[in-house]
């Protein structure tokens, strides 16, 4: 029978959620509200028979999504991607999201840029991570904050639940200076979110869902993949460099640690 994990914490919609599990079948289902603009988190500690009550673990500048040059008719989802890890020594649980850069003139949701290239606010990628289970939360933090007027979108954040790796995919405008094509970019972290590696470029031919014969309808969707094994990364993305039709292409990411211990990405070609 499904069981409802949001409750009166909730007082716009819940949309945009996601929901894991770690090593030892602990379930995190976690999801943004459009009005209260708070992140919110969920455990089960018996296979999701029953849930926590609901803890906010962030507060978000932007509500429900945000309006970006990139997007024609849509706009970006604040969606947030969760992941978990957990052994003997460790029990930490992740969160990444889309926000407003939270600068000067980009902190509430009538500051979002819409499309004007030349807007001084920004999307960007957001990061916090739990060391207790979920208990407690680090301040978020933007983990590629390029001080450039581009913006990120349409994360997703996985973990190896080997090797404690973990890796995020997400769009990125900072080629164009347009501020309309993307590029997929990715990032790993070798010591559990304490520090992110120099994004890597994924694709190899940006795309333009602004132009006239894209499906502007519908665009980037709301959501990418991510996942992995052996520290072997697959995301999945909406990609149009044919400027035809929209396709979904996947790339085989590998992570390595050098003998300091920092995540080397190479991206297959």
């Amino acid at each position: 029978m499904p069981v409802q994990v949001s409750g009166v914490e909730t007082t716009g919609t819940a949309i945009g959620g996601d929901v894991t599990t770690n090593g030892v079948g602990d379930v995190f289902a976690i999801w943004p509200d459009t009005d209260s603009r708070g992140l919110f988190l969920v455990k089960s500690t018996n296979g999701g028979v029953a849930f926590s009550k609901a803890r906010r673990i962030a507060v978000t500048f932007g509500g429900y999504q945000i309006r970006v040059p990139a997007f024609a008719k849509r706009a970006a989802l604040i969606g947030v991607s969760i992941a978990a890890f957990r052994t003997g020594s460790r029990d930490d649980v992740f969160a990444s999201w889309i926000d407003l850069s939270g600068s000067g003139g980009c902190t509430t949701p009538d500051d979002e840029p819409g499309d004007e290239v030349t807007s001084k606010c920004t999307s960007k990628v957001w990061f916090s991570r739990s060391t207790d289970g979920g208990e407690t939360w680090e301040s978020p933090k933007k983990i590629n904050d390029q001080g450039s007027l581009n913006d990120q979108f349409n994360q997703r954040l996985a973990i190896d639940p080997i090797s404690g790796t973990l890796g995020i995919v997400y769009y990125d405008t900072g080629a164009d200076a347009r501020r309309k094509s993307t590029n997929l970019l990715f990032q790993a972290s070798a010591d559990f979110g304490m520090t992110w590696s120099t994004a890597t470029k994924v694709t190899s031919s940006m795309t333009d869902e602004t132009i006239v014969n894209a499906d502007r309808g519908n665009q980037y969707g709301d959501y990418n993949g991510l996942t992995v094994t052996g520290d072997i990364f697959f995301p999945s993305w909406t990609d149009r460099r044919s400027n035809a039709f929209e396709e979904i292409y996947t790339a085989r990411i590998t992570v390595k640690r050098d003998a300091t211990g920092n995540a080397i990405v190479t991206v297959a070609e």
